[in-house]
């Protein structure tokens, strides 16, 4: 079952740990005023940097394109909940918009 990320609406910068693919990470999400949207980065458990700057985009998914080995196996899935297939505005992530890691075996039973 893929893991929903904490999403917490109306938040502009906050940092949470989840645990994916049975390894412990800390997300940091920030809202980008200036292109009124957000993004997410995303580190090992004690604060090392794996990747930055992955934007939460309807529809889309964020493979592991980063050679660090510690990132997780996996793919990163943003949804409008509402079908609207409409991008987050400011109130709106962890509320209409949702985001999901799969791993790749579930990515890959998913788009089966």
């Amino acid at each position: 079952m893929p893991a929903l990320l904490p999403l917490i609406p109306s938040e502009p910068f906050y940092s949470f740990t989840t645990t994916l693919a049975e390894v412990e990470y800390l997300i940091d999400v920030r809202w980008n005023t200036r292109e009124s949207a957000w993004y997410f980065d995303i580190s090992t458990a004690d604060g090392e940097m794996l990747r930055a700057g992955n934007r939460f985009l309807i529809n889309s998914f964020a493979p592991n394109r980063s050679a660090h080995a510690d990132m997780p196996a996996g793919v990163f899935v943003t949804q409008d909940s509402s079908g609207e297939e409409v991008e987050a505005a400011f109130g709106d992530l962890g509320v209409r918009v949702v985001c999901y890691f799969y791993t790749y075996a579930e990515w890959a039973a998913a788009i089966a």
